[in-house]
C-alpha cells in the first residue's frame, strides 16, 4: 500500500488585495510585458500568471525555479493603470460585467497548445474577494482546452480568503480536475519557496520520486479515451493493468486491453500498467 501511495504521489507529478480588491498591492513595479517567457515543450507541467503589482508574478517566478517547467505571462489587451484606487474601480467594473452578461477583458494570449500540457498551475492575485478578472479571461478562453486537465491555483491576497475565487475557476472550467488551491498572503511573498514546495507535494505535483515507477512513454502505450465515461483503452504489449482510486484502493484490474469505468464515480484514477518485462507505469485516468 505505501507503495501505491508514491505510485499516486509521483502520477499526479507527471500525468500530469486588491483588499477589498487586490491583494497584489506592493508597490513593486512591473517588467516589461513578454507574452512568452518559456513555452516551447508543450507537456509536463505549464504556469500561467497575471500579476498587477509583481506579487504573483515573484511567486510564478519561485514555482517555476522548483518546477523547471513552462511559464506564460497573461497579458490584458489594455494595460491596467498603475493608479490603485482606478485599478479598484476596473476591477469592480469587469468583475460586475463577467456576472451580469458573461463579458471577460480582452487578453492578448491564445495558447493553442495548452491542451497537450498535463497540469496547469495558475497563479494571481485576489480582487475584490474574485480572481482577478485577467486569470478568469484567460480559463474562459480555454475552458474548453483545459477539459480533463488538472488546474492547481495559487492566489495571493493581504488577509482574506480565496474560496471565491476558487469558485470561479470551478464555475469556468467545469470539466477540469482541481488540486487544493494554496493562498500566500502578501507578507509572505518573499519567503514563499517552503510554502509552495509543500503545497506541491501535498497536492501530489511535486515531480520527484525515489520508487523507480516510470511514466508513460506514448509511443509505448496510448490510452484512450482520457477523459472517459465508460472505457478506457490501452494499446501496446503488457502482462497486467491495474485501476486505483484516489485512496489507492484496486477498483479494476484486468490482462486485457479495454478497462471498465462505468460503474465508478467521476473523479480522478491511477492506472498501473505492467510490462511484459514486470516494469510499471502509470497514468493518470479521468472519470467524467
Amino acid at each position: 500500500m505505501k507503495r501505491r501511495f508514491f505510485i499516486l504521489f509521483m502520477m499526479i507529478g507527471v500525468a500530469l488585495s486588491i483588499n477589498a480588491c487586490n491583494s497584489d498591492n506592493d508597490a513593486s513595479s512591473e517588467e516589461e510585458n513578454q507574452e512568452n517567457i518559456n513555452a516551447n515543450s508543450g507537456s509536463g507541467n505549464l504556469i500561467v500568471f497575471y500579476s498587477w503589482s509583481g506579487n504573483s508574478r515573484a511567486i510564478a517566478n519561485e514555482l517555476h525555479s522548483i518546477l523547471n517547467c513552462d511559464m506564460v505571462e497573461i497579458l490584458p489587451a489594455t494595460p491596467y493603470t498603475t493608479d490603485y484606487n482606478t485599478v479598484l474601480d476596473v476591477a469592480q467594473s469587469e468583475i460586475s460585467a463577467i456576472d451580469r452578461s458573461g463579458s471577460y477583458p480582452s487578453i492578448t494570449n491564445n495558447l493553442d497548445s495548452i491542451g497537450d500540457y498535463d497540469a496547469i498551475f495558475v497563479c494571481y492575485p485576489l480582487w475584490w474577494s474574485r480572481m482577478a478578472t485577467p486569470a478568469q479571461s484567460f480559463l474562459h478562453k480555454h475552458s474548453e482546452k483545459l477539459n480533463g486537465k488538472t488546474v492547481a491555483l495559487v492566489c495571493t491576497s493581504a488577509s482574506s480568503g480565496i474560496s471565491g475565487t476558487v469558485a470561479d475557476a470551478r464555475r469556468i472550467c467545469p470539466n477540469s480536475v482541481f488540486t487544493e488551491a494554496l493562498h500566500i498572503r502578501s507578507a509572505n511573498v518573499a519567503n514563499a519557496r517552503n510554502l509552495l514546495t509543500q503545497w506541491l507535494e501535498t497536492i501530489g505535483l511535486s515531480g520527484s520520486s525515489n520508487t523507480g515507477i516510470q511514466a508513460v512513454n506514448n509511443a509505448d502505450y496510448q490510452i484512450y479515451p482520457n477523459p472517459a465515461r465508460d472505457y478506457v483503452q490501452v494499446s501496446g504489449e503488457f502482462e497486467q493493468l491495474t485501476l486505483l482510486n484516489a485512496n489507492g484502493a484496486t477498483v479494476a484490474e484486468t490482462r486485457e486491453n479495454i478497462v471498465s469505468v462505468k460503474s465508478l464515480p467521476t473523479g480522478i484514477y491511477f492506472l498501473i500498467i505492467k510490462s511484459k518485462t514486470m516494469k510499471e507505469f502509470v497514468r493518470k485516468v479521468v472519470k467524467m
